[in-house]
């Protein structure tokens, strides 16, 4: 094996029950560690351990729902005319980035008809997209 994992960004976050299972479990050991038997010391080790995992799961939770939503609105881009170099050799294309095997995973799975979901209008969008597009073009 390479070592590579395959990432998998195109799924719900499932991690949020565990992370409120965690966090919940994280403050009682703390708070009351004899309501789950614990001597005091014990309680407070394992409210700390089951709050720093539920920290760790929320970071995954957030950072997977802020690629998803990065799906439907792209970053803005702007740039004032005079900033493009101008040249008869060159073509100034924007900010660019290396291609690297994990935007190809990214790419086959946006592709997959499972996770078209994603990219459907939504209702506001198709409302607006109705009555706009008859309009003539000089309005």
């Amino acid at each position: 094996m390479s070592g590579h994992y395959i990432e998998a960004l195109l799924r719900p976050p499932v991690e949020m029950a565990s992370v409120v299972t965690n966090g919940t479990l994280g403050f009682v050991a703390i708070a009351a560690p004899s309501v789950l038997m614990m001597p005091g010391g014990v309680g407070y080790t394992i409210g700390a351990l089951c709050l720093a995992r539920a920290t760790f799961l929320l970071n995954r939770a957030v950072r997977l729902s802020r690629y998803q939503r990065r799906l439907h609105v792209l970053p803005n881009y702007s740039i004032h005319p005079t900033a493009i170099k101008r040249s008869k050799s060159d073509l100034f294309l924007g900010r660019g980035f290396e291609w690297k095997s994990k935007h190809t995973q990214r790419r086959a799975d946006v592709d997959r008809p499972e996770y078209s979901y994603h990219f459907e209008l939504g209702p506001i969008h198709k409302v607006v997209r109705a009555v706009l597009d008859p309009l003539p073009v000089w309005l």
